[in-house]
């Protein structure tokens, strides 16, 4: 079964075109948009930093877990984001750093 949908969607602002439409019908006009690189510092603890970065994706790791038919879901995910963000800890503070977003 497919997990449902966030209740939070972190990336529905990711198209940037997708507020045009709402911004015009509100009467502004779009007359340009930047874009720009942001990187989230999520701290040196790696307890903090995976509390962090699974926020957006907590309700849908419970409701996976809860369902008791994934297996170890926490663990599972918490291996999967250390084997990504093991290039990202800072070499001098031991931050994990997103890359450029």
């Amino acid at each position: 079964r497919k997990p449902p949908p966030p209740d939070i969607d972190p990336l529905s602002l990711a198209d940037r075109s997708s507020l045009d439409v709402p911004l015009a019908a509100a009467g502004f006009d779009i007359v340009s948009d930047e874009e720009h690189q942001i990187n989230f510092d999520l701290g040196n603890d790696p307890d903090t930093a995976w509390r962090l970065a699974t926020l957006p994706a907590l309700a849908t790791l419970r409701e996976l877990d809860q369902a008791g038919t994934h297996g170890d879901v926490f663990a599972s995910a918490r291996l999967a984001f250390e084997r990504e963000t093991a290039a990202w800890k800072d070499s001098i503070t031991s931050s994990v750093v997103t890359p450029d977003c």
